[in-house]
């Protein structure tokens, strides 16, 4: 991958329209997986009182069952943000070794730019 297609954003595996929608699908698995297991614990804890026996085992095996579905939901989206990380850091550390002035230029810029916003906060 050359150092143009990461400022072009032409690259798939950087743009940020696949990142955000990578985030919006992780999110909104993250979101339906909790509110299941909420509505679960919560039907677990109404039935509670009136489960005897092997329907409280069943309810307690049920909760479980989408605990563990929530811990591998979680594990799996930290999994993917982490593989995402590392492969923004793997591209910009490439595009700083091909090109260290325009990373120097860059970072000027940006302390300068960041210079103005905090000197007219006071």
């Amino acid at each position: 991958m050359n150092s143009n297609s990461v400022l072009n954003g032409s690259s798939e595996d950087t743009s940020s329209e696949s990142i955000r929608a990578t985030v919006s699908r992780a999110a909104g698995g993250l979101s339906a997986e909790f509110r299941d297991l909420l509505s679960d614990i919560e039907d677990f804890l109404t039935a509670t009182t009136t489960l005897t026996g092997e329907q409280l085992e069943q309810a307690k095996q049920k909760v479980r069952a989408r605990l563990a579905s929530a811990k591998q939901t979680v594990s799996a989206a930290s999994e993917s943000a982490l593989a995402r990380a590392k492969r923004s850091a793997e591209v910009a550390d490439e595009y700083v070794h091909e090109q260290p002035w325009m990373a120097v230029g860059a970072g000027i810029a940006l302390g300068f730019v960041a210079g103005l916003l905090v000197s007219r906060r006071d």
